[in-house]
């Protein structure tokens, strides 16, 4: 590191520790292209403001880590969301967009047939590879609960919705081949392979705080969150991996077929189904 400092026309390095409050150490460098290099004086005046600069290095820190944290548990825009103070319990707003659930199949009996280390390594493998593709198609991931995904592809403007229905789609494919790649590994392995689909539908729903005074979730609510997930139970009846409700269809350019109209437990109105062909 020094010899490239130096090829790029630096005279003089410095290196200080920097004061946290937990008792570790933080660590600030300075370099400089005088020819003189640093004099005493400046060194002096650097160590001098170890102080200051570590309690600002310190909130800067602590700052981006709590982001990063929010932003790993909650998801990217309830974490900048929650960051920003938006804890009231009963704030929300509603959006409109394309719901993303998916789920395995039989992880019940599967979680009552292996190990827990390895369930959770299963769990992993499943989420990695439906998750990503959310993420890389402009879509945010909620939450998990159990096993099930429930993902969000937010329409700002009605005029993009087509455009936003292709991207939810797209990435839906990309999980059935993601998945498909990890059963062809799991098979090498003499493993079971693990079955599971996903429903796609397009509404509106509360995105926002609920909970008790103490314990607060920031999530999705409403009846469309309700028809996706009985599509979702439905494309698992039908033995598809990836369906989709009338509305999703009549939004999206793609090529579908209609799997029927059926009556989902606690929806009023028949719902019209599609699969991609």
């Amino acid at each position: 590191m020094l010899e490239d400092k130096r090829d790029a026309g630096a005279t003089d390095y410095i290196a200080i520790g920097l004061p946290r409050s937990d008792g570790n150490v933080y660590r600030t460098s300075w370099t400089t292209d005088r020819d003189t290099g640093f004099s005493d004086a400046e060194i002096e005046r650097l160590i001098a403001m170890r102080p200051a600069l570590g309690v600002i290095v310190e909130l800067q820190s602590r700052a981006k880590m709590t982001k990063s944290v929010l932003d790993l548990y909650l998801g990217r825009e309830a974490g900048r969301r929650v960051y920003a103070g938006d804890i009231q319990r009963g704030e929300g707003k509603t959006i409109h967009s394309v719901l993303w659930m998916c789920d395995l199949r039989g992880f019940t009996s599967l979680s009552d047939s292996i190990p827990l280390p390895f369930l959770i390594a299963v769990l992993n493998d499943y989420f990695e590879a439906v998750t990503g593709p959310i993420h890389a198609h402009g879509g945010e991931v909620l939450k998990f609960i159990g096993d099930a995904v429930i993902g969000i592809f937010r329409i700002e403007d009605e005029r993009d919705i087509t455009e936003i229905c292709e991207r939810a789609l797209g990435a839906a494919e990309l999980a059935v081949a993601n998945m498909h790649i990890l059963n062809r590994r799991r098979g090498r392995e003499d493993k079971a392979p693990l079955d599971f689909s996903i429903a796609l539908h397009v509404g509106d729903t509360m995105y926002g705080n609920v909970g008790a005074h103490d314990r607060l979730d920031f999530t999705v609510i409403g009846p469309a969150v309700n028809v996706c997930a009985r599509l979702e139970a439905l494309a698992g009846n039908l033995g598809e991996k990836l369906i989709c409700s009338a509305d999703f269809a009549a939004a999206s350019t793609s090529e579908r077929r209609s799997v029927g109209s059926h009556n989902l437990k606690n929806v009023e109105r028949h719902t019209e189904a599609f699969v991609p062909v």
